[in-house]
């Protein structure tokens, strides 16, 4: 993309977000590999001034230096409103549900910032689009104090606001929420069996550890109803994953004695029973 004869919102100290912007226009690019540009300064004390500064110092383009700072400013504002709850079990918490959310729409429509200064800010990306996907009310979000959607779109609040959602993704869809941490506990719990070095396996337990209180707070805020109906299900896919096995190693016994035609019969009507067909005769 061309650059040169573009207006710009200069800043010289480009992370340093809050302070203000001065317009200038690009007259040269530099080489490649330098990343750096020749400006000339279009106002202040330094107009008509030309130098080469870095193109990161090129913040926004002049046009959108209003709304650019009206950004900066509101998200300010949401960041210190949340306050640093970063690594918190209710932060780590609220984490899992939001991606129990994301597996559960095929891709991510609601998340912390991964930026710093956003990593404590609830963020919907294409917020009006999303809010009707999650089912979400939009006219409840946008009166909460310190939140705003920013000039692409995206909707931005502080930490919060998080609690509230997340405790009503985990009313609505409690089964998905649970069976997402379980899966996970449970592949975490295999690393720790089958670790190949004991750092391996003492990482996997560490983690464990720290996430019981994280995951005990996913499974309170889904209810003890839920909680109670998911294991009920958990050990009656259990029960049926014994029987099969028990099924199929009878279905080997029949065969290995001469009666193959018997352990035929036998895996067909597991097949048929389980509508799989992952029993395939050997």
């Amino acid at each position: 993309m061309a650059i040169v004869g573009q207006r710009y919102a200069y800043r010289e100290r480009a992370r340093m977000l809050g302070e203000p912007v001065v317009p200038v226009i690009v007259v040269k690019e530099g080489p490649p590999r330098s990343q750096k540009v020749r400006i000339r300064h279009l106002d202040g004390e330094y107009e008509g001034f030309e130098e080469w500064v870095p193109k990161s110092r090129l913040v926004a383009p002049w046009e959108e230096a209003n709304a650019f700072c009206d950004d900066e400013r509101r998200l300010l504002n949401a960041a210190k409103a949340s306050g640093d709850v970063q690594g918190s079990i209710i932060y780590k918490a609220a984490e899992e549900v939001f991606g129990a959310i994301a597996e559960l729409f095929g891709e991510e429509l609601i998340f912390f910032g991964w930026k710093a200064i956003e990593q404590n800010l609830i963020i919907i990306r294409e917020f009006e689009e999303s809010v009707h996907k999650l089912g979400l009310g939009r006219e409840e979000l946008l009166p909460e104090p310190h939140a705003f959607i920013d000039r692409y779109g995206d909707y931005k609040a502080p930490f919060h606001v998080s609690e509230r959602l997340v405790k009503d993704f985990c009313k609505r869809f409690p089964k998905e929420i649970l069976r997402y941490i379980q899966l996970e506990e449970n592949k975490w719990r295999q690393k720790a069996i089958s670790a190949s070095t004991l750092r391996e396996q003492e990482f996997a337990e560490e983690w464990l550890v720290k996430q019981k209180p994280v995951f005990a707070l996913v499974r309170e805020w889904c209810g003890e109803k839920a909680l109670i109906e998911f294991n009920e299900v958990a050990e009656l896919r259990k029960e049926i994953r014994r029987l099969q096995a028990l099924i199929e190693a009878t279905a080997r016994w029949l065969k290995d004695a001469g009666h193959p035609v018997k352990a035929s019969l036998l895996l067909k009507e597991l097949r048929t029973a389980t509508n799989c067909s992952e029993y395939e005769e050997s």
